[in-house]
């Protein structure tokens, strides 16, 4: 009875492992993978661009992105830091020592901290595509 119990326990097994690196056509993830790499030529590719928040500034202090590009943010510093658009468009939260934030810009635009106003930045958008 415990080696009947056995193999049914393994055939379940295997079959879950076959079953979970296979999609819905059959390939396999690895399959998958290589070809998730091509990207159509008529799609616009976008790209992210990051400002790392360390010893009270914003690195790079002035960044150029392409229009459509996601800006990252990260908090590297100890204490808390947000991003503000200088024409209160939009703001990130608080971010504490290790938290980011993402925002896909709409313009260019000067931007500062509120909590720490000495800290600036300025966003760049270069909208030739």
């Amino acid at each position: 009875m415990i080696r009947r119990v056995l193999q049914i326990g393994l055939a379940s097994l295997f079959s879950m492992y076959f079953l979970s690196s296979c999609n819905n056509t059959g390939t396999t993830t690895a399959d998958n993978q290589a070809d998730s790499t091509v990207v159509s030529a008529a799609t616009p590719a976008f790209a992210s661009d990051t400002i790392i928040i360390e010893e009270m500034q914003f690195k790079p202090q002035e960044i150029t992105i392409n229009k459509g590009d996601t800006l990252i943010f990260v908090n590297k510093d100890i204490v808390a830091h947000d991003a503000t658009d200088v024409d209160s468009i939009w703001k990130s939260p608080a971010m504490q020592n290790g938290d980011t934030w993402q925002i896909v810009p709409q313009k260019s635009t000067d931007y500062y901290c509120s909590i720490h106003m000495v800290m600036k930045g300025k966003i760049i958008i270069n909208d030739m595509q």
